[in-house]
Formats: C-alpha cells, structure tokens, sequence
C-alpha cells in the first residue's frame, strides 16, 4: 500500500504517527506532504488572537508547498488526513480529484464535541459554534473514510453529525514504539506512587484528582501531576495549601522523562470526566500506560470498555474524589492484584493496540467501502 501523508497535522500530538509508523512496519510506503504548523504551541486556546493571523499566513504558504510536493510524488494509493486537519481535508479532496485516491480522514475530534460541548470555550446556538459545526460536517462528508478512536466516538459522528453509517471505522489509538519498549518496574519504597498527566481540560477530570490527593492527604500515597492548560489554576491552588506536599506538579516533562516516571510508578490515572466525550475516547495515555504494562485507574465508559475489563485489565470507577480515592486506595492494598491487572492489561494491549493490529484495523477500514 502506498499512503501520501497530507497536512498540517500536530507532531506534538501522537494519534497520526503512531499509526503512519504503524503502517510503515506493516510494509506500507509512506509518502510526507507534511508541515508542522503547530510547532512550539502546546496549548493552542492560549494563542493571542494577533497570533491567529500569523498562523493564517504560516498555514497558507504551508499548504501551497505541500500541493507543489503532492504533484511531484506518484499517485498514492490512500491520500491519508490526520489530526486538526479539518481545513487540510478541503484542499485534500480539490488535490485528489483527478488522482482519486481513496481519501482518508482521521479527525480524532469532534470540533463541535470539544469546544463547545467540552470544553464551552464556544458558547452553543451562536454563528461560531454553527460554523464550527460545519467545519465537522463537511470534510467527513467529503472523504472516502473516517477513521475514529473507538467505536462510541464513531458513533457521534454518525449521529450527531450526520457522517453517513458506514464510513466510519475504528481504529484505536495505540502507542507510540518508546513506550512499547519500556517496563513497568515500580518503585518499593512504602509511599505508593500515583502519576497523572494530561492538558487540564475539563475531559480529564483534574479537580476530581485534586478532591483524591486532598482526600488521601493523611495516607502514604504521593500524588505527581504533570502538565497545563485550561484548568491549571485549580492545580496551582492546591499545590499551595498547608497540605499539599503529597502532591507534585510538574508543568512539562519530555517524552523519556515522562516515561521514566511512569515506569516507577505504582499506579497511572487516565480521565474522569463526566463530560460526553469523556465517555466516548480512550485517550492516548491509557494506551501508553498499557504499553508499557502499567496498571491503570480510570473512569467507566463505554468507550473503555470496548479496551478493557474492570478488575480484570484495568481498575475502572466513577468520576468524583470519593471513588477515585477509594479506587486508589484498595490498589495499594492488594499489590499481587495489581500486578496481574497490570499483565492483562499489558495483553489488551497486544491484542487490540499494537503496531501489527493498528495496521490491520486501517487496512479493513480502507478496503471496506
């Protein structure tokens, strides 16, 4: 199979290139018509709006080097759209319709679902949250295939926007080939290790890990949340209360810092969020903690039980402090059970989520048309 790679999509965002790398162990020729329009910007809502225009004429010359390198490389057999390329799709399917390549389109989000059901940075029923509706509608319409992260997910493309049944296909995260590599082997000290790490946006549940730690406060559990964003002043808060030293706040780690701590680690939190999409994804994280053999807290979805059992592969509750806390605290009770979670979830994993049945999922998905 020979895929072209088209777009702006956001290397600092693993969804695309995990499965481009994927596809290329699988034995795919991957061609790049790529450009990274985000480097330098990991939190993208705190852009000045004088920032946007600056982006605007970036993004305009980008796409016309990117066209001039599509016409130079021979027809591909999939022409491949990944993350925030919801404007690249449109210039996508102009390129595309003399070579007529199967179009592919890999959203990952929902526009709408994030910022104005989400994160209600937009304020539902107003022209923005219309326009950025279309801007959903439109390129899902106009690809061959979408791809989405689960099955849930799929389905609020289908429904809510209008995404015709039957062009949507699953295809689940994964993780990328350093977290794959690397092994759980947690530390043995008395005090148990909890690691969380995300953007503070309403999806994962920050202030609900916050109530935990308070909560926990008087136990040996020490409490490391790494990241920034939209709620990042709630962390703020409580690192400065009296009783805060069970919590560490870390505002960026690299990738193999990150994966350092996660190794010794006792226990990895995925999201707790009680919003919509919150129920629909498995975020990246819980995939690369699952790599790496790490047993996982998050919340029950449906989402992630299309992945994972509870008990079984992962420790799966409820979206407030009380559940979290309670969930934490029978994990470091019963370490043998934690260990065999962490070997099954290691194996759901392996057989859902590796490199080999990524590449499977996106070869059913473009070939079932």
């Amino acid at each position: 199979m020979r895929v072209c790679a088209f777009g702006s999509f956001d290397k600092g965002f693993d969804r695309s290139w995990i499965l481009l790398e994927a596809l290329e162990q699988s034995g795919a020729a991957i061609t790049y018509c790529h450009f990274d329009l985000w480097a330098g910007h990991r939190h993208k809502t705190k852009l000045f709006p004088w920032r946007w225009l600056l982006f605007a004429g970036r993004y305009l010359a980008g796409v016309i080097s990117i066209s001039r390198r599509f016409f130079q490389s021979p027809r591909c057999d999939v022409l491949y759209v990944g993350y925030l390329g919801h404007v690249d799709l449109l210039f996508a399917w102009l390129l595309n319709r003399r070579r007529r390549s199967t179009l592919v389109f890999d959203p990952c989000i929902s526009l709408y679902n994030t910022l104005v059901e989400d994160r209600q940075i937009v304020k539902a029923g107003g022209f923005a949250a219309s326009m950025i509706r279309r801007l959903d509608m439109v390129p899902c319409r106009l690809a061959d295939v979408v791809l989405s992260d689960t099955r849930c997910h799929g389905a609020y493309f289908e429904n809510v926007l209008g995404v015709a049944r039957g062009k949507v296909h699953r295809v689940f995260v994964g993780a990328g080939e350093p977290w794959q590599r690397a092994r759980w082997s947690p530390a043995t000290d008395e005090t148990f290790s909890v690691l969380f790490y995300a953007k503070f946006s309403p999806l994962h549940g920050i202030t609900a890990i916050l109530e935990a730690a308070e909560r926990l406060a008087d136990e040996p559990v020490h409490f490391t949340i790494v990241g920034g964003g939209q709620l990042e002043e709630a962390v703020r808060q409580a690192v400065e209360r009296p009783r805060s030293s069970q919590i560490e706040w870390l505002p960026w780690l690299e990738r193999d810092a990150l994966i350092a701590r996660m190794r010794t680690c006792h226990v990895s939190l995925g999201i707790f969020g009680n919003t919509r999409k919150a129920a629909m994804v498995i975020p990246n994280k819980v995939f690369q903690a699952l790599a790496m053999g790490v047993p996982t807290i998050t919340r029950d979805s449906p989402a992630i039980r299309e992945l994972l059992e509870d008990g079984v592969s992962a420790i799966l509750c409820g979206t407030n402090g009380v559940e979290i806390a309670e969930a934490i605290i029978a994990a470091r009770h019963d370490f043998s059970r934690l260990q065999a979670i962490a070997a099954a979830g290691r194996g759901a994993f392996e057989m859902n989520a590796s490199h080999r049945m990524l590449a499977d999922q996106f070869h059913k998905a473009v070939h079932v048309r």
